[in-house]
């Protein structure tokens, strides 16, 4: 009978049997505790060629880009490569154009994202399943996500010694540096040290590469030089190369500067995107081009700073990677590494009652050892030619003789939403407990609790329209599995257009007024224009949805106002108002005469005077040619001559 590893924790033993089961090496969807809440995660099972451990590359992506789109752009062919965690992120809160918000909030370790990704970073380091290097930890990104990353290296030059910089806007530019060129070298230097604050003394250490593509019509190309020299005036080093071609690197350029501290890289016909060389494909990732992931892990491991003078321990480091044991034959099998340069070390293994000794031969070793009694602890030592010793042990878990019994999964069943997909099943074990669930779908995989009543249930958001197939495998306490597979269809979902609402026209003799809304249940208003008698223009709309359009200057006539909206599903609404500049006819004003007084010499002439679509102003009244003012009062008026 053949038996996995089994591992002291329960966790452990299922993550070692789900790489027997073609699992090793994937990208996972991962989530962290106060950092990011969605993280592509890809463990090569290589180490990094210097340091001790792996390296780890923390990857933003650009704006409208999601960042699984990183798990195509090859970067998972340069983690085998080097031996480089990739931990593609999803910002918890993005700006503008669904970007990284490089322009918003407060720079700072302790706030926003800024903080989510320090946080997420040192989680990685700290977490012994990744092996990471803290001498290795390096940060990048594309577009608003490379603006971020370098504010991020900025802000934290103790952590990241290295930054990776693609179509980067540079940090401290506004939200529209992204499309005008903003700052200096000079400006971004003091920027990225004001940053850094009290960690500032960690850029002697820090090295930078910045990239751009020639065809890049969205972002200016020019800051991929204003970035390598602003770091190379961090840096305090000169340029030393200009435009020299890359070996190995098809149609690309590289401007260098002193000790491997700073490249620039120029890629030929690539527009804004992340150069993924051959093969890559995906949102916002060329796959024409040179890799830039290759050529930074090269650049990285050359030019690393924090590693250069670490010693290496040589042969101190034993594992104990798989064994078998047959409970009828009892022959006990096992094998694992030693590394590094173990020629002259001695492996001992004691099982049981059993002890046996090898010598490494290419840094691994392997046992076969007859007549075992059932294992229980398995313990492997070694000792090195300074005869220092270093144990890996595990247990047994397996059974000698004893048929275990499988769980069997009872259903697995797919119910979907706009959108997205709740996968639930229910599994049982006859002669145990279920411990842990996995479930695979598009090859990024869920860890999956499962409840004392064999229940396991995921909500899975994001799906585009079209079928699926997912994937799940549970384990027992026996570390004994079962898998089943469930497929469904994400259907496409019928949008809804905007509504749009006007107001009655209001009008001011040659000036009118319309106000009104417009709203989207299922996205947002991108376009909101008006026409007047067939003329033009934008309406500023308020975050609420609505608006006013004053229109000033009309003509005495009929007029025709259009008013027309469009949501982010280009689906419209429209609506239009007739109305009427009417010009006014006036009246003139009535006189009216009482019949003259004469008393003696004296004559009073007096009288009324009004204005049915206004007021009079003034009265004279004329006697043999000579014009008499009166006074009017209540319209009435008194001459007395």
């Amino acid at each position: 009978m053949k038996l996995k590893r089994g591992l002291l924790l329960t966790c452990g033993v299922f993550l070692s049997l789900l790489a027997s089961v073609s699992f090793a090496a994937q990208w996972q969807q991962k989530s962290f505790t106060g950092g990011l809440r969605t993280v592509h995660v890809y463990v090569p099972e290589t180490k990094s060629p210097i340091g001790e451990g792996r390296s780890l590359f923390v990857v933003l992506r650009g704006c409208l880009q999601p960042a699984s789109a990183f798990k195509t752009a090859n970067l998972d062919k340069v983690a085998d490569e080097y031996g480089m965690v990739i931990a593609a992120a999803e910002p918890n809160t993005s700006a503008g154009a669904d970007c990284w918000g490089y322009w918003s909030g407060m720079r700072s370790r302790t706030s926003g994202d800024y903080k989510n990704v320090i946080t997420t970073t040192q989680a990685m380091i700290d977490d012994a399943q990744y092996d990471i290097d803290p001498d290795q930890v390096y940060i990048g990104g594309l577009s608003s996500g490379g603006a971020f990353a370098m504010t991020v290296g900025c802000l934290a030059p103790d952590i990241y010694a290295a930054m990776a910089l693609d179509a980067a806007p540079s940090a401290g530019t506004g939200m529209y540096g992204a499309f005008s060129h903003e700052g200096t070298p000079e400006s971004v230097k003091r920027n990225c040290e004001s940053y850094a604050g009290s960690y500032k003394s960690h850029f002697a250490t820090q090295i930078t590469t910045t990239a751009y593509g020639t065809t890049d019509g969205t972002v200016p190309k020019t800051y991929g030089l204003q970035n390598a020299k602003a770091m190379a005036l961090i840096y305090d080093v000169d340029q030393t190369n200009e435009e020299n071609t890359v070996q190995g690197f098809n149609n690309v350029k590289e401007s260098t500067w002193e000790k491997g501290r700073v490249s620039m890289v120029e890629f030929g016909g690539v527009g804004h995107a992340w150069p993924g060389g051959s093969g890559a494909a995906g949102s916002y990732i060329d796959g024409r081009s040179a890799n830039y992931g290759l050529y930074m892990a090269e650049f990285f491991t050359a030019n690393n700073l924090r590693v250069e003078d670490k010693p290496v321990e040589t042969c101190k480091n034993v594992t104990l990677d798989s064994f078998d044991y047959n409970s009828e034959t009892k022959v006990f099998k096992a094998n694992g590494t030693a590394t590094k340069d173990c020629d002259e070390a001695t492996i001992s293994i004691a099982v049981a009652e059993s002890t046996a000794s090898v010598a490494p031969t290419n840094d691994s070793y392997s046992f076969t050892i007859q007549n075992v009694s059932c294992p229980d602890e398995i313990k492997v030592t070694l000792e090195n030619a300074s005869l220092e010793q270093f144990t890996a042990a595990d247990m047994f878990t397996g059974s000698c003789g004893e048929t275990n019994i499988p769980p069997v999964i009872k259903s697995f069943n797919a119910i979907t939403t706009k959108g997205a997909v709740s996968l639930s099943g229910i599994a049982e074990d006859e002669d145990g407990t279920v411990v842990n669930a996995v479930i695979t779908l598009e090859g990024t995989q869920y860890d999956v609790d499962v409840g004392e009543n064999g229940v396991f249930t995921l909500m899975i958001e994001g799906l585009a329209a079209r079928e699926y197939t997912a994937r799940v495998i549970v384990m027992d306490d026996d570390a004994l599995t079962d898998d089943a597979l469930t497929t469904f269809t994400i259907e496409e979902s019928e949008k809804t257009a905007p509504t749009l609402t006007l107001d009655p026209v209001e009008i001011y003799e040659n000036y009118a007024v319309v106000c009104g809304t417009a709203s989207d249940s299922d996205g947002e208003i991108v376009v909101a224009n008006y026409a007047i008698d067939g003329k033009g223009k934008e309406i500023n709309m308020n975050p609420d949805g609505s608006f006013c359009i004053h229109m000033p200057d009309l003509t005495y006539d009929e007029h025709e106002l259009i008013v027309v909206v469009v949501d982010n599903d280009n689906l419209a609404a429209d609506a239009t108002v007739k109305f009427t500049i009417s010009e006014e006819k006036l009246l003139p004003p009535t006189v009216a005469l009482d019949p003259v007084e004469v008393v003696d010499q004296t004559a009073i002439i007096s009288g009324i005077a009004t204005d049915a679509d206004g007021e009079v102003t003034n009265v004279n009244i004329d006697i043999n040619g000579t014009a008499y003012p009166v006074v009017l009062s209540g319209g009435k008026f008194v001459l007395t001559l």
